[in-house]
This record gives structure tokens, C-alpha cells and sequence, in this order.
């Protein structure tokens, strides 16, 4: 009878041990996995350790072996039932061999009540990684969908588009500007800074609505007043004459405006922006397009250039550049923001240019309204 209670015992433990090891197994599994993978340090890991606990948390069946995590906790709580009658039989019969430490049923429970926790928790770390690999809006930037609304909305208004005519041409600046044609990179660009690439199409439309546009309309005005249009202008009256170094701080100002920073360090200094072509060959390493004043309207914004001629040995070269205010038609004059300050203006004030506009620029992602 002893011999067959000692026996029993043993068994009982067994079922126990087993079914309580496998549950422990199957919490610490999915931990000891994401652990030995070869996973570098960061957010990448935490991603991806989260994914693999969230995984295991939806699941029903624990991560090793499928087996239900309830169902293991049931059998656990019978077979511990069954060890400890056996064991009271054991001590009642004076059984002197040694006993084996009984399991602690509450290990597969707390493993199930750890493995949930640190799904949970590991299902928190990946909403806050997916947060922290969320691209950062500029402060008081609306979203990707306003911004997209308000662009499309604010190009209606101002007769431009935002997507690329049929009949557009992105080599017209080869064909009508004789230094780019030629091939030549003017020898007053030696050392300056340059941007890292062009600017994409969502990035023209973002300087160009939140940025110039915001500076033309704050100063076009009826009456005459300080604005920041007229302080980036006086911020390049460096030089005689000042209208390139002027405008390569309005050009600064509004990339500042919309959020670009760095490509606004490029017109940090004013004294870098003299003659205009260094201007002009900035903004094409920018990646905008320039449009023929004869075909094309210009909007508010435009940089536009007077007429053409060889300057310092550079054929092509434009003898003035201002920000266009409104378009003047095909062969009128065009109002325009510049150096020019008129009796009891400021700085920057619009007003009707004597001369003819060549052509102007825009970023990429906006596109003018051809002249009829």
C-alpha cells in the first residue's frame, strides 16, 4: 500500500510540475526569443519585442505549443487537489521517504498575470515608439490633410495649380537663360553654401503658400506699414545696389516661415547673393522651374528677373530681381516688392516697376496659369 501511494505521489507531482513548467515555459518564451534575436538596441527592438508580446497577448493560446493559458491554470489547480491527498495519505501512513517540494500552484497564475502585464505593457512602448517615429509638425502647422485643403483652396483663389500642366516644360530655363544653356556655374557661387537636394513638390507647396505668400499678402496693404516683408528687405541692404542681396533675405524669411530651416541657413548671410544669378542658380539647385513672362501669368510670390545681358563675364545675367505682387499683364509693368522705397513708404512697399520681367520662378508643386 505504501508502494503504491509513493508511486502515486510521484505521478501526481509530475502532472503538476510539467503543466505548470510548460506555462511558465510559454510566458517566458516569447521573452527569450525577442532576446536572443540579434535585434540592435533602440526603438527598433522595442518595436520589436512589443509586436511579438501584442502578438501573444491577442491570442488565446500562450506563444509556445498553443496551449490555453485557462486551461493549463484549471489543470494545475486539480492536479495540486490530487498531490495534496496523496500526500496527506503519505503522512498519515508514516511514510519515512523523502518528499518532493510541492509545486506552488499560484506560478502559473502569476505567469499568466506577468505575461498579460507585460503585454500591456509592451503594447504601450509600441503606441509610444510609433508616436516617437511620427514625423514632428512645425508648431501651428496644420495637418498633411488641412495643409493639402487649405493649399488646394488658396491655389483656386490665386489662379494657380497644383498639378503639372500637359504642356509643361521643365528645361525652359536651358533654352532661354544663355548661362545655363552655355553650362556655365557662375565663378561668384565658388564656396557658397548649397542645399543637399531639391526641394520635393509638397515641400515647393509648403514654402510657397505658408511662406512667401503669407510675407507678400502681409505686406501689400492699401496704407504703408512695417511688416516682415519690409524687415528681410532691410535686413539686405548690404551692397549697391542691394536688390539681390534683398531678395536672398526675403527668400530667407519665407523658408523660415514654412518651417525650412536649414535651407534658410543657405541665405543667412546677404553679402553671398550678389549678382543676382547667384540668386537665380541657387533656386534652380532648389529644383523650381522658370516660366516666360509672355506665356505664362505670374502669381503672387513669383521671383521674378528683368531683362537679360552678359554682366562679369556671365551671358544671360539679370539685371534685376524682385518678388512679384501682381501680374501686369503681357507687356505692362508688374507690381512688385524690391530694395525700391518710395517717399514715406518702408522698405519692400509694392509698387509698379518701370521695365519689362523676362520670366520668374516658382517651386516645384506649383504651377501657373498660362497667359490666353
Amino acid at each position: 500500500m505504501r508502494y503504491f501511494q509513493a508511486v502515486s505521489a510521484v505521478i501526481a507531482f509530475a502532472v503538476v510540475a510539467c503543466g505548470g513548467s510548460e506555462h511558465v515555459t510559454q510566458s517566458s518564451g516569447a521573452g527569450s526569443g525577442a532576446g536572443s534575436d540579434v535585434v540592435p538596441n533602440g526603438p527598433e527592438a522595442k518595436h520589436a519585442a512589443a509586436q511579438e508580446s501584442s502578438t501573444s497577448s491577442s491570442d488565446p493560446k500562450a506563444a509556445v505549443g498553443g496551449v490555453n493559458a485557462a486551461d493549463t491554470v484549471r489543470n494545475s489547480q486539480s492536479s495540486q487537489s490530487q498531490s495534496q491527498s496523496q500526500s496527506q495519505s503519505q503522512s498519515q501512513a508514516g511514510n519515512n521517504e523523502p518528499k518532493q517540494a510541492e509545486p506552488n500552484s499560484n506560478a502559473s497564475t502569476n505567469s499568466t498575470s506577468n505575461s498579460t502585464s507585460a503585454s500591456t505593457s509592451s503594447n504601450a512602448d509600441t503606441q509610444n515608439d510609433q508616436q516617437s517615429h511620427k514625423p514632428k509638425e512645425q508648431p501651428g502647422t496644420p495637418s498633411s490633410d488641412q495643409s493639402q485643403d487649405s493649399w488646394h483652396q488658396k491655389a483656386v483663389e490665386m489662379g494657380v495649380t497644383l498639378d503639372q500642366p500637359a504642356d509643361f516644360d521643365p528645361d525652359t530655363y536651358k533654352k532661354v537663360i544663355s548661362y545655363f544653356a552655355k553650362g556655365i556655374t557662375p565663378q561668384s557661387m565658388t564656396g557658397l553654401p548649397r542645399p543637399d537636394r531639391p526641394l520635393t513638390e509638397e515641400e515647393g507647396r509648403k514654402y510657397f503658400f505658408e511662406g512667401i505668400v503669407p510675407l507678400v499678402e502681409g505686406a501689400n496693404t492699401p496704407s504703408p506699414s512695417t511688416s516682415e516683408f519690409e524687415k528681410a528687405i532691410r535686413e539686405g541692404l548690404v551692397v549697391e545696389p542691394p536688390c539681390a542681396t534683398t531678395n536672398s533675405q526675403v527668400l530667407k524669411h519665407a523658408f523660415l516661415k514654412s518651417g525650412f530651416a536649414k535651407i534658410a541657413a543657405i541665405f543667412a548671410d546677404p553679402h553671398n547673393y550678389y549678382p543676382t544669378h547667384n540668386n537665380e542658380f541657387q533656386m534652380h539647385l532648389l529644383g523650381w522651374n522658370y516660366y516666360l513672362k509672355t506665356k505664362y501669368v505670374a502669381p503672387a510670390g513669383a521671383v521674378g528677373q528683368w531683362d537679360r545681358y552678359t554682366f562679369d563675364g556671365v551671358p544671360g545675367h539679370s539685371g534685376h530681381i524682385f518678388v512679384i505682387f501682381k501680374d501686369g499683364g503681357k507687356d505692362g509693368p508688374d507690381l512688385v516688392g524690391d530694395n525700391t522705397r518710395r517717399s514715406g513708404e518702408p522698405h519692400g512697399h509694392p509698387y509698379r516697376m518701370e521695365g519689362k520681367t523676362h520670366g520668374f520662378w516658382l517651386p516645384p508643386g506649383v504651377y501657373p496659369s498660362k497667359r490666353e
